[in-house]
This record gives structure tokens, sequence and C-alpha cells, in this order.
């Protein structure tokens, strides 16, 4: 493994968030107690929450450099209070 991986930090756009709310919804559903919510009922109402966290946060996807669409991981921050402290969703 090396030390110099191309990757690239950018602000994330809305062509990724197929990708983001997937993954995210897939592994929120996979933990206690989310696991216990029948399918038909936690994709469709997680997804709306996860939009409407997203339009209020900052998204940062992290992707390999030179293939913005190659994406490798992302973060969800939202600001909180007045003190400039932030939280990682």
């Amino acid at each position: 493994m090396t030390d110099d991986l191309p990757i690239a930090i950018r602000d994330g756009a809305a062509e990724d968030f197929p990708f983001i709310a997937s993954s995210y919804k897939t592994t929120l559903h996979r933990v206690h107690p989310y696991n216990y919510i029948p399918n038909a009922l936690f994709f469709p109402y997680y997804g709306a929450l996860l939009e409407a966290l997203c339009l209020r946060s900052r998204v940062r996807v992290a992707c390999i450099e030179g293939a913005p669409d190659d994406i490798v991981g992302y973060s969800i921050t939202e600001p909180h209070g007045p003190t400039g402290d932030i939280i990682l969703h």
C-alpha cells in the first residue's frame, strides 16, 4: 500500500446522492434497532429524511483523482449551535 493514494476531496453534487443514499441506508438498516423496521417502511421514509439532511448539511466526497465519479467515501456534516460545532452523520 502506498502513502500517495490518488484521492481528491470535493463538494458533493446532486449526481452523488443516489450512491450516498444507497450506501447510507443499506448500512444503517443492518444495525439495531433499524434492522427491525421492514424494508418497505424503512427505505422510502429514511430516504426522505436523508435527502432533507443532505440539503441542510455539507456533503464532501472522496474520489479518485481525475475521476470524480469514482467515489471512495463521503462525509455529511451539519453545523450545530453558536460555537461552530459540527455533527458528523
